[in-house]
């Protein structure tokens, strides 16, 4: 694995910027959807609902996103065959619920008598870490190289 040829800078750099916001897509597309059928309309106020998932998703992602591109650059991940996108999940995944699992415990802590012990709380945290694997899937055929020569 030569660090000369694999664009580190680039990796880390486009997955802190869009991974975000990629996520805050997937989960305003999730909301969006009403008996399989995407009730989006061209009205101002789902635009700027959406502007304000991307807003939302970038501010709240950025460091999985960026640990996520970190991780992926220092083992230098490339897409050469299908099986390399389930690597790419899997570091995006780990990269979202641990950050998720850390403000669950703190806010558990602290709040004595919180709900962040119900069920409810897990779905949403692995709801987030599936979106955080997904968003770094979209992400990579635009950002990872493709082989070690294009990097």
């Amino acid at each position: 694995m030569s660090d000369i040829s694999y664009p580190k800078s680039r990796v880390i750099t486009c997955y802190a910027l869009f991974g975000g916001a990629v996520g805050g897509l997937l989960v305003f597309l999730s909301f969006s959807i009403n008996d399989g059928r995407l009730i989006i309309q061209s009205s101002d106020g789902e635009i700027n609902f959406l502007f304000l998932f991307l807003c939302v998703g970038m501010i709240l992602g950025f460091i999985p996103a960026l640990i996520a591109g970190l991780c992926l650059s220092y083992w230098q991940v490339v897409i050469k065959e299908p099986i390399d996108y389930l690597k790419v999940f899997a570091f995006g995944a780990v990269a979202t619920i641990i950050p998720l699992i850390l403000y669950w415990i703190v806010i558990a802590i602290l709040e004595k008598d919180s709900h962040f012990l119900d069920i409810e709380w897990l779905v949403i945290i692995l709801f987030l870490t599936m979106v955080g694997g997904l968003s770094a899937v979209i992400l990579a055929p635009f950002i990872l190289p493709k082989s070690r020569e294009n990097a």
